[in-house]
């Protein structure tokens, strides 16, 4: 899942939204979520802005968020920890 709910701290101090092609166009080198300019609307956490030429440009949450339960975080993010190999083991076998 794509996290779009996405909001951007402009230079007057607000909060609007922005989307990952608005993003791209504005930072083509991507956003660091130590920067504290994106937040996701979810979950009110900081994210980050990938922006590079092997991917589609897209935000992203922090592995290193303690609370995990944003019905936005990507699969990915969700289960970090595990091997690749035992994520394709357990959605075969668990989750049916």
């Amino acid at each position: 899942m794509a996290l779009t709910n996405v909001v951007i701290r402009r230079a007057d101090g607000k909060w609007y939204n922005i989307s990952a092609e608005q993003a791209a166009r504005e930072f083509p080198f991507g956003i660091s979520v130590t920067e504290k300019r994106l937040k996701c609307r979810k979950c009110n956490h900081y994210i980050s802005f990938v922006n590079s030429k092997n991917k589609k440009p897209h935000f992203k949450h922090s592995r290193g968020d303690f609370d995990k339960k944003c019905d936005e975080r990507s699969e990915y993010d969700e289960n970090y920890f595990l091997p690749k190999e035992l994520n394709i083991i357990l959605k075969n076998y668990c989750f049916k």
